[in-house]
């Protein structure tokens, strides 16, 4: 079908480049956010090329791909694999919805487990076509992008009806855009939903007449924890809209302009942003509150010349603000009880700074590094599993295929890029019997959402809760940098640590699920949407970045930081061991120096009396945190237990920090809490 239409916009609008849009542009061109990056899969990688049979989309801006990309969505829903949209413009006229739709010979049921990505974020585009039937009512949008849950847990749900649930894993969305079109008053760019290790990144969303209800939708039950990075809106209603109680969202370099009712608006979550980038005549961020808790550091909020709006930020939840820049609004910020004027909120928590020992009453602001990134699109550069032997899902061990892979690298220094090829099924499961070394020219193991296991060998992964080996051995790394993507590196319910990082070599972990453990000289560690059960820094002086990080964990702390300097932007945290006081959900000594901003803490299970949730020990540290319990016996009644110089300290649940608002569970509320006498910026 073919279908005639306008010129595609730019991706960017700015109807009049005034004085303000150029400082916002200048401030936009700089480093603050990863450029468009060009990533290209070769066939043998297991990718989903939509423009190859048996879909054969055109992606030449006029014919309808609607059908075809709905069937590959019903083909690999569940099957943990990448649909990959080359350069160009493919058109839909329809929602492009994770379900398995019966005309399509599916049983209509809702499904997770499937990622759309991009070749370029600027020229690969979904765009939806003019004044298409079912978008041009706002009372009853409709999103272009539609992602959902499996239904695992459908019972305490609306799944049937929404695809709402908690167990939406591996919907990521990247290095892409989606266009709503002109005409289109009722359309939502993405409804997203995901959990755990689930990312937006490097996407645009643009309307294309800047009507629309909401470039990205994320208020399904419940939404998170999930990573949202590099994202561009432009146009709509709102751009950003984020509510239900539970499970926390994490974003960073976001750009927002033209917006017709408010930048972001949150209601209920825990919300945690980075380097938000505001052009608008409406208010930045509205938070309506009803127990939210929003994070918010390193933003830069412009107001659109000829607007009266006064405020740029307005919060009726809790909040923690730092190096908030604000031009040409009156009013930085208004709360119920206050308001701040610009043009810069250097550091404001919307309830009394928690301290003990007389620390500072300043949160710890270490410095921060940007995630690095890498990827090699000379495809002679890779090489596969399944050329050296291993097997998915045959329930044997491949670590002689999996070490031969890598070593291949020694031989040839041109090797940079190893795969986990997917099984003709999607998804793939490895099995190694003893540690898989790291070494030789191999800089990235892309895991296409592939396993790898310990095969349960009786010397090395056979005992319980015993983490002495590893999975992934760095010890004989030489690279500069490591990166892994998309990879479960697994510990068999703790009988092996997952990643042993026992080199000077770099490691970038994005989209990953596994255990992490550090060793004296250990090099940076960047942690990007990764979920798993322990993060042990036993490296002194190792610096640590994280965003969303997501850790369930209960035989061992969670974080356990010895002399490390740690950063980590959207923490959650789920479960605790139902029957010792150890461990700690975080463990903080030896020197260490660690800052969380915005952190979810979630016990589930029954709490033994007495234990502590954060246990600092001559250390520093700072921490904003929401807390959630649906009784008392999953409650921490000892929060904190601050011990300096031999004196010990404890912060106890207080009502003065009790969660405000009605929905979700009870739980308290401390925008900033400071230990140890570190001094701020260092």
């Amino acid at each position: 079908m073919n279908l005639s239409i306008p010129a595609l916009l730019p991706p960017i609008i700015i109807p009049r480049l005034t004085a303000a849009g150029a400082v916002l542009l200048a401030f936009f061109s700089g480093s603050h956010f990863l450029k468009a990056q060009e990533i290209s899969y070769p066939a043998k990688s297991g990718i989903i090329d939509i423009t190859q049979p048996p879909y054969s989309a055109v992606g030449d801006g006029k014919t309808d791909n609607t059908e075809t990309i709905k069937r590959a969505i019903n083909d690999h829903l569940g099957e943990k694999r990448f649909i990959y949209f080359p350069k160009g413009t493919y058109l839909v006229s329809d929602r492009l919805a994770w379900r398995r739709e019966e005309k399509l010979g599916g049983d209509g049921t809702w499904g997770c487990n499937l990622a759309f990505i991009g070749e370029h974020r600027d020229e690969s585009i979904i765009r939806l076509v003019d004044s298409a039937p079912g978008f041009g009512n706002k009372a009853e949008p409709r999103a272009v992008v539609y992602t959902a849950n499996d239904g695992r847990d459908k019972g305490f749900f609306p799944w049937e009806e929404t695809g709402a649930g908690n167990d939406a894993f591996r919907n990521h969305i990247r290095n892409l855009t989606v266009d709503t079109g002109s005409g289109n008053p009722g359309a939502i760019g993405i409804d997203y939903h995901g959990h755990n290790f689930s990312s937006i990144e490097g996407v645009t969303i643009r309307s294309g007449d800047g009507a629309g209800v909401c470039g990205l939708v994320m208020t399904r039950p419940h939404p998170g924890p999930l990573m949202v990075k590099d994202l561009k809106v432009s146009g709509f209603d709102i751009a950003v809209d984020v509510a239900d109680y539970g499970y926390s969202i994490t974003m960073e370099n976001i750009e927002i302009e033209g917006q017709k009712t408010a930048g972001m608006r949150l209601v209920s979550n825990v919300l945690t942003i980075r380097k938000l980038q505001s052009l608008n005549a409406v208010p930045a961020i509205m938070d309506e509150g009803d127990g939210s808790f929003l994070t918010l550091v390193d933003a830069k909020l412009i107001r659109s010349p000829g607007s009266e709006t006064s405020a740029a930020i307005v919060t009726k939840g809790d909040l923690f603000a730092r190096n908030i820049d604000v031009e040409g609004y009156p009013v930085a910020l208004e709360t119920p009880d206050q308001s701040k004027e610009g043009p810069r909120i250097e550091e404001f928590a919307s309830r009394p700074v928690v301290t003990l020992h007389g620390s500072a009453e300043t949160s710890l602001n270490l410095p921060v590094e940007e995630t690095p990134f890498y990827h090699d699109n000379n495809h002679e550069n890779w090489v596969y599993l399944s050329d050296f032997g291993a097997i998915a899902n045959d329930n044997k061990s491949d670590h002689v295929a999996i070490q031969a892979a890598i070593d291949s690298g020694l031989a040839n220094p041109d090797i940079t890029t190893l795969v986990f090829d997917p099984s003709p099924e999607g998804s793939s499961f490895y099995e190694t019997s003893q540690p898989i070394k790291i070494r030789g020219s191999i800089r990235k193991i892309v895991g296409m959402n592939a396993s790898i296991n310990p095969h349960g060998h009786p010397v090395h992964f056979n005992k319980d809760h015993d983490l002495t080996n590893p999975v992934l051995d760095f010890s004989e790394a030489t690279v500069d940098t490591f990166f892994i993507d998309d990879l479960v590196v697994s510990s068999n319910k703790n009988r092996a640590m997952s990643i042993d990082h026992n080199s000077s070599t770099k490691l970038v972990l994005r989209s990953v699920q596994a255990n992490y453990r550090s060793h004296p000289g250990a090099g940076t560690v960047f942690i990007q949407d990764f979920t798993g059960g322990h993060c042990f820094i036993q490296a002194p002086g190792q610096k640590v970045f994280a965003r969303q990080l997501n850790l369930e964990g209960t035989n061992h702390d969670k974080i356990q930081n010895i002399g490390g300097q740690v950063w980590v932007l959207g923490l959650k945290t789920e479960r605790t061991h139902r029957e010792t006081a150890e461990p700690m959900e975080i463990r903080n000594t030896e020197g260490g120096k660690l800052e969380v901003l915005g952190a979810f803490i979630y016990p589930l299970n029954t709490i033994p009396d007495g234990k502590a949730m954060i246990v600092n020990e001559d250390s520093s540290l700072s921490i904003g945190y929401r807390t959630a319990h649906w009784h008392a016996r999953t409650r921490y009644d000892n929060e904190v237990k601050d011990t300096q110089n031999g004196e010990t300290s404890s912060f106890e649940r207080d009502s003065k920090y009790s969660r405000k608002g009605e929905a979700g569970a009870g739980g308290s509320v401390v925008p900033l809490l400071r230990l140890g006498n570190a001094k701020a910026g260092e």
